[in-house]
């Protein structure tokens, strides 16, 4: 990420976001799609004008408010046709999102996700949103949370010990300049987000035993140790699973982090609130809205590689045990970004004109491995991991052989500027053919390729 970008707001945790008296709120709308480009612009404009009210200190100078404005895929596009003239393309990432388990029933245009210790300043803005319709809002859904001192999410387990860490947050959360190819210059910088509201079964786990639950989810549930680690053992000191059986191959913490090779680099910054709401008939339903920062293709990785799929991390694995047991279920999942900070206004950089790249002389060529059966469909229960490459310059290598992560991502060293190269692909998927080689040249920073290996079938076991 560039030096120069500013960070986006209400992405990375402050004062406001760890709060344990905070409350969250998430609110999801559509916009009237007879809005011009300078209609969008004067709306947002008064977005982040009642935004910074909120966030004005208080008279002992604490801030406490804070919000991530977030733009959804159809703010970009209608169908096939940009909204609100816009002059760059939909981001990539939006583009083309990683499969989600849920929908809303209207895909939100937007979402404000925002977190209060004073329930008084999301009343306000809750308030001040209702004042936007019918015009130029056209439809809102509200959504609440909470922050809690425990750390515990509503099964009363640990939640998020496998986070990245302070120092790492960063780089996990926004989009680097290894994620650019193929994105508007304003993406840099940015935060890709995934929400999905998931509905706990508190009753269905009360049923079980403690032991069930510690064995669904894969952790004690006093310390939140792995399973197959001497208790007490952090979350950031657990090694590699040895043990077939103990935490069993669909416990959830094994699902969705199998560590080892498969691991590697893949990881995602959550900050996701449980919640409680009450149904029509007065009873209350638990359950967590989840929320991930960081690159799809990873996201995509951990809930449709690892997490749902049948085969991983062995033939008889089944879905992860929260799911096959019908202990979670999802229901509303969508995809957002989070612009870089501008002092005009939130989002003011998605109407700029894109700018003229800076000269250079070298550039990185950023390899996507793809899965597809026969017609092009994504084959999701093979893994993307080891696939093989070298860039040849006249039949010669180049730099050092590239292979990829779980994501199917590999980067290579710096190359010449529009030099003529090859891409060799030395090793493919376990069970397909090499892909041919592919000419390519380096016209900027980063430059794409993406490689398919054509299964005929899917496989039944994951790497073959």
């Amino acid at each position: 990420m560039a030096n120069s970008v500013a960070l986006p707001q209400g992405v990375l945790p402050n004062p406001v976001i760890r709060d344990p008296r905070s409350t969250g709120l998430f609110i999801f709308g559509q916009l009237d799609p007879t809005l011009s480009a300078d209609g969008v612009k004067i709306w947002l404009q008064e977005v982040t004008g009642f935004l910074r009210s909120l966030r004005e200190p208080d008279s002992n100078d604490g801030v406490q408010f804070d919000a991530a404005v977030g733009f959804g895929p159809s703010f970009f596009q209608a169908g096939t046709t940009p909204r609100f003239g816009l002059p760059t393309t939909t981001p990539a990432g939006l583009a083309s999102p990683p499969q989600l388990p849920a929908s809303f029933p209207v895909a939100p245009d937007f979402v404000i996700y925002a977190m209060s210790p004073k329930e008084e300043k999301l009343v306000q803005l809750t308030q001040w949103m209702l004042s936007c319709q019918p015009k130029p809002v056209t439809g809102l859904r509200v959504e609440r949370g909470f922050q809690r001192a425990s750390s515990r999410e509503n099964f009363r387990f640990l939640d998020g010990m496998r986070n990245p860490g302070i120092g790492d947050r960063a780089a996990a959360a926004l989009v680097g300049l290894d994620q650019m190819p193929d994105e508007p210059a304003w993406v840099e910088g940015a935060a890709y987000m995934v929400y999905m509201k998931i509905r706990q079964d508190l009753a269905l786990a009360a049923l079980l035993s403690d032991t069930g639950m510690e064995q669904a989810i894969g952790r004690r549930n006093d310390d939140g140790s792995r399973l197959d680690q001497q208790p007490g053992v952090a979350a950031k000191d657990e090694s590699d699973y040895t043990d077939p059986t103990t935490p069993g191959v669909r416990s959830h913490v094994r699902k969705v982090g199998p560590r080892g090779a498969e691991q590697g680099s893949i990881a995602i910054f959550r900050r996701g609130l449980p919640f409680m709401d009450i149904a029509p008939d007065g009873s209350a339903e638990f359950g967590l809205h989840f929320v991930s920062f960081g690159d799809f293709d990873q996201f995509d990785t951990m809930l449709n590689r690892w997490m749902l799929n049948t085969v991983f991390p062995s033939d008889d694995a089944g879905q992860d045990a929260l799911v096959a047991q019908h202990l979670i279920a999802f229901e509303l999942a969508a995809v957002f970004i989070v612009p870089p900070a501008d002092d005009r206004f939130v989002g003011a950089q998605i109407f700029d004109p894109e700018p003229k790249q800076a000269p250079g002389t070298t550039g990185r060529l950023v390899v996507r491995k793809r899965a597809v059966d026969a017609g092009g469909n994504p084959v999701r229960t093979h893994s993307l991991r080891g696939a093989v490459f070298q860039v040849l310059q006249g039949g010669n290598p180049v730099g050092e052989q590239l292979t990829t992560d779980a994501a199917g991502r590999a980067v290579s060293g710096d190359l010449s500027i529009n030099v003529p190269y090859v891409l060799h692909e030395v090793t493919p998927l376990a069970g397909a053919n090499p892909a041919a080689d592919m000419p390519f040249t380096v016209g900027q920073r980063r430059q794409r390729i993406t490689v398919d290996n054509v299964f005929g079938q899917a496989p039944h076991s994951y790497g073959s």
